[in-house]
């Protein structure tokens, strides 16, 4: 059903409002190393760094009630949980769509770690220098 996705270079992870992942492309396991096929029908939860579990869930019930395209993470401190165990930051860009009455959320997930280290080497710098 979401094949026009899987050639996308983005990471694409599409969740139920029971919080399962019904589709992730090939793109996923480059940012999370899982397989796609290892994640279909798990809980997001698996993705999710234990200090930030509460609220993503709250945040996941919410959006279900109200779903609509917004972002996640820019300028925060967003981390998801890799296959290995390391947390990494990330931005989220989230929509939705509608499946035979169904709403599916439809997150793209973008590993900022290198931006967020440019970024604290920058700051670190102006901070040295001036």
């Amino acid at each position: 059903m979401f094949e026009i996705l899987e050639n996308i270079s983005e990471c694409v992870v599409i969740v139920n409002k029971h919080n399962q992942i019904e589709y992730a492309n090939k793109a996923f396991e480059k940012v999370f190393g899982y397989t796609p096929d290892e994640v279909i029908n798990e809980s997001l939860d698996i993705l999710i760094p234990k200090s930030q579990a509460k609220h993503h869930s709250k945040n996941t019930e919410k959006y279900f009630e109200k779903p609509s395209a917004r972002s996640m993470g820019n300028g925060k401190n967003l981390n998801r949980l890799h296959k290995n165990g390391h947390e990494f930051p990330v931005e989220v860009s989230l929509s939705h769509i509608n499946i035979e009455n169904h709403t599916l959320a439809i997150a793209i997930v973008v590993d900022v770690t290198e931006q967020r280290k440019l970024m604290d080497e920058i700051s670190l710098s102006k901070t040295l220098y001036s």
